[in-house]
């Protein structure tokens, strides 16, 4: 089995209609066209509720319906055959969960428009379903998703926001301290 070149996978994100974003298609549709057009079964019902749409989940839903569109590309075909049983567990984990999840760090526009959205989105799918870009070691391509990563990203800005802030309560507590002593001895001479 060949694996994906990245760019192929970026490009199709990129060529994806504007109506992909659009909440009206249920992505319970989609990722049960995207299994059967792999060879796989559709969703049973209670593996559905991952991806229903609701009120609050335009972004994930939209961020699902870019990955299915991402299994169309021929890789995805020979690996699902290649896989057997459990390439399809393998798949929804992957939908449902670290595909899915993205959406919690970026608006789903950034992973059709943006070039670092689309190869994160790549990545994430990839990885995923155990597997990395052509052309790239097991090693390299797990460094160059943490690169791309927006969830890693957001947790170092705010573990950065979170240093920053300590060192500003400490610096403003050793200046109170400072002017506390200051005016202690002002006192006494």
């Amino acid at each position: 089995m060949n694996l994906p070149e990245l760019i192929e996978l970026e490009r199709l994100l990129a060529e994806a209609p504007a109506s992909i974003l659009d909440p009206g298609v249920s992505p319970v549709a989609i990722v049960n066209d995207a299994l059967m057009n792999l060879g796989m079964a559709p969703l049973a019902k209670e593996e559905t509720r991952p991806f229903v749409p609701g009120a609050k989940t335009a972004d994930r839903d939209a961020i699902v319906r870019l990955a299915c569109r991402l299994l169309g590309h021929p890789f995805f075909g020979g690996w699902a055959s290649e896989s057997g049983d459990a390439a399809r567990a393998s798949l929804l984990t992957a939908l449902s969960g670290s595909v899915a999840g993205r959406a919690a760090a970026s608006h789903a526009e950034r992973f059709a428009v943006e070039v670092e959205g689309r190869e994160e989105l790549s990545r994430i799918l990839l990885s995923g379903i155990g597997t990395r870009p052509a052309g790239e070691t097991a090693a390299q391509a797990e460094d160059r998703l943490k690169a791309v990563d927006s969830i890693e990203r957001k947790r170092v800005m705010e573990r950065a926001q979170a240093a920053e802030k300590r060192s500003r309560d400490i610096r403003e507590a050793m200046e109170r301290r400072e002017a506390e002593e200051a005016a202690s001895k002002m006192q006494r001479d």
